[in-house]
């Protein structure tokens, strides 16, 4: 039997997930309280208890999926590559993968800042975060690498990472990936020691 902490955490859970594919398929403004409610098949009440706003909920949606995101990059350029230059040598080969997913609509994180104009919104932070913690994990890996200008091999990949995440959805198509490759591997091959 589960303990009352266990359902809890799975009620969370499951109004987490609602939101966020509600969210995803189609965008923060256009989902109302009312469809995670009935999606997630809680009582609202419920809702607000763990989340006493939708803008707290979008916000640790976020957090979650970002932890989630970042931990899929990592594991997927764990699997595929053995050594740090070899992961930047990778990052677009995960990235088309994931172009490829039928549910695949851009970054969530993208999506959030066009749709939340407010720079203070709790779900900007969030991205902002995102988006510092995966440029760290790239200039780390630019580090490890050897590259002496490792922040800004960082930086430039996320950009180029970005720029193909956008690409892809407005194309349908993971080729933006392919390209990002290209210019990433060229960059790289300039700035080697």
């Amino acid at each position: 039997m589960a303990t009352q902490t266990e359902r809890t955490s799975e009620t969370r859970s499951r109004i987490l997930d609602a939101a966020g594919e509600l969210f995803y398929a189609h965008g923060i403004n256009a989902t109302g309280i009312d469809a995670v409610v009935a999606k997630s098949s809680v009582a609202k009440m419920t809702l607000y208890k763990h989340f006493p706003s939708k803008d707290v909920l979008i916000a640790e949606w976020l957090r979650r999926q970002s932890q989630r995101w970042r931990a899929n990059l990592e594991s997927s350029l764990d699997r595929i590559a053995d050594s740090p230059r070899r992961k930047l040598d990778c990052l677009f080969e995960v990235l088309a993968e994931w172009f490829t997913d039928p549910a695949f609509r851009g970054c969530a994180f993208v999506n959030c800042v066009t749709e939340l104009a407010d720079p203070q919104h709790p779900g900007r932070k969030v991205c902002a975060e995102h988006r510092r913690l995966v440029r760290e994990y790239l200039s780390r890996l630019a580090f490890e690498a050897g590259y002496p200008n490792h922040r800004d091999v960082g930086e430039s990949l996320a950009m180029l990472a970005d720029g193909a995440t956008v690409a892809a959805l407005a194309e349908s198509s993971p080729e933006s990936a392919l390209r990002a490759r290209h210019l990433a591997a060229a960059m790289l091959e300039q700035r080697a020691i």
